[in-house]
């Protein structure tokens, strides 16, 4: 799917973002992808992967967490409308214990038809979600759709 986002004030897309396994990947200015413990990034879900709707892929997301993480409790889900018009559910998870280490993660699901595009908040630091909760929510209100490869309009 081709779709646009656009990096918040004093953050920018990480040029080498493939090579994370994410599409796209902001950094805060001043700090690199090996310094930094936040980052806000965007994975296309596509629905032939097993998924056919945006909650299946949250439920997935939810089951996996639970296989992958200690005492993952969701704080606040709600859905929003975008000024694209489009909806996006909002997931923001208590601070989890994940790999030896504490994380504190908000995602944001947006169905395209296609697919799902799922933009994350992830950070290691408590204060830095919460003062990067505005710039998660920037980039996610910033989302347009742009077109899925190979669907054809009439």
């Amino acid at each position: 799917m081709r779709y646009q986002l656009t990096s918040p004030p004093g953050w920018y897309f990480f040029q080498s973002a493939h090579e994370t396994g994410r599409i796209s990947l902001l950094i805060p200015y001043g700090e690199t992808k090996e310094s930094s413990k936040r980052f806000i990034y965007a994975l296309d879900v596509p629905y032939e992967d097993g998924y056919e709707t945006v909650q299946q892929v949250v439920q997935g997301d939810l089951e996996g967490s639970e296989n992958s993480a200690i005492h993952v409790e969701v704080l606040h889900d709600s859905t929003i409308i975008l000024s694209s018009g489009q909806e996006a559910r909002i997931i923001y998870f208590s601070p989890f214990l994940m790999m030896g280490e504490l994380n504190w993660q908000a995602n944001a699901y947006i169905g395209n038809g296609t697919g799902c595009l799922k933009i994350s908040l992830a950070t290691s630091e408590a204060e830095s979600f919460t003062k990067h909760i505005p710039d998660f929510e920037f980039v996610v209100n910033s989302y347009v759709f742009l077109e899925s490869w190979g669907l054809k309009k009439d």
